[in-house]
């Protein structure tokens, strides 16, 4: 009665930036650190070169 979904198990788990593009760091924290500061443009070129 609590829920409207009919299966859980058909949802998909949406995937994270770093899983897109194969890194292991995280691509979101470091995004939000160089939001905080100038330079947001490039967080996925920015983890590729640190890993």
């Amino acid at each position: 009665m609590g829920s409207h979904r009919k299966n859980d198990k058909t949802r998909v788990k949406s995937k994270t930036r770093s899983t897109r593009v194969g890194l292991h760091f995280p691509v979101r924290r470091v995004h939000r650190h160089l939001r905080n500061s100038k330079h947001a443009n490039a967080p996925v070129y920015l983890v590729a070169v640190l890993q």
